[in-house]
């Protein structure tokens, strides 16, 4: 069984948005980090802590 490690290890996530009037837009989310593609807010955060 395998543990995430801590949010610097984690891979990049890659982005895409297709709208019917422009072309597709692609970009890639490091761990951390908030990117706006297509009017839309990203961010790229560790999961919630869970409750036992």
């Amino acid at each position: 069984m395998s543990v995430p490690g801590p949010l610097g290890q984690r891979p990049p996530i890659r982005l895409r948005c297709r709208t019917a009037d422009r072309p597709e837009r692609e970009i890639i989310c490091p761990p951390g980090q908030t990117v706006l593609l297509c009017g839309i807010e990203f961010r790229y955060d560790s999961p919630p802590a869970q409750r036992l």
